[in-house]
């Protein structure tokens, strides 16, 4: 009985400060395209695919808000060589976990509509590469991680969120030593689509 108790305490805690100070989960799927800011070395060159990434946001606030999320996201790159007599492209897939720690600001605050812009810090750790008969990269010559600034604007029509943002690299793509440009950064745009649940006024 003491434990049932407990838990209807936490539970009524929870819904006190999700009604005084707000607070909405907003799963996402969506699609992405990253680029580097500069190509790999010279005689290689870079096209870049779409790719898909998912993963849920936290807005805890009312107008102002703070928006935590964390995503899975996957991208290719086909690398084009001018100078292999044995290669002439590959295919790789970058797939990564990104962290993201933004704030934001409701430019429109509505009953069933809201328009959103946010911007913060997000840190994008490499889980792996992937492609068919990859014989041109290790995992080991790109960092691990890298720091990005991520600004993005939204919109909440009844439950259903859209948003569009963009990411700068502040972090190097590739390890310094390795053979590639160490002063390559990720520059990625995004688009996504999700349900917000718990998206409404406070009391």
């Amino acid at each position: 009985m003491k434990k049932i108790g407990l838990i209807m305490v936490m539970l009524a805690i929870a819904a006190g400060l999700q009604a005084q100070v707000g607070l909405a989960v907003n799963p996402q799927v969506g699609l992405i395209g990253v680029r580097t800011s500069q190509e790999p070395r010279a005689g290689i060159r870079t096209n870049n695919k779409i790719g898909f990434l998912g993963g849920v946001d936290l807005r805890v606030g009312n107008r102002f808000y703070l928006q935590p999320g964390a995503f899975l996201t996957t991208s290719k790159t086909v690398y084009e060589f001018d100078d292999s007599l044995f290669v002439n492209e590959e295919e790789i897939a970058r797939t990564s976990f990104k962290l993201k720690a933004l704030a934001g600001f409701k430019v429109v605050d509505g009953e069933h509509f809201n328009l959103r812009l946010a911007a913060g810090p997000t840190y994008d750790f490499l889980i792996g590469l992937n492609g068919e008969d990859n014989t041109v990269f290790e995992e080991d010559e790109f960092k691990n991680g890298t720091f990005n600034l991520d600004a993005a604007i939204g919109m909440d029509i009844y439950i259903l969120t859209l948003e569009v943002g963009y990411s700068y690299g502040f972090s190097n793509v590739y390890q310094s030593g390795g053979g590639f440009n160490s002063d390559a950064k990720y520059q990625g745009v995004y688009a996504t689509v999700g349900i917000a649940f718990g998206l409404t006024e406070p009391n």
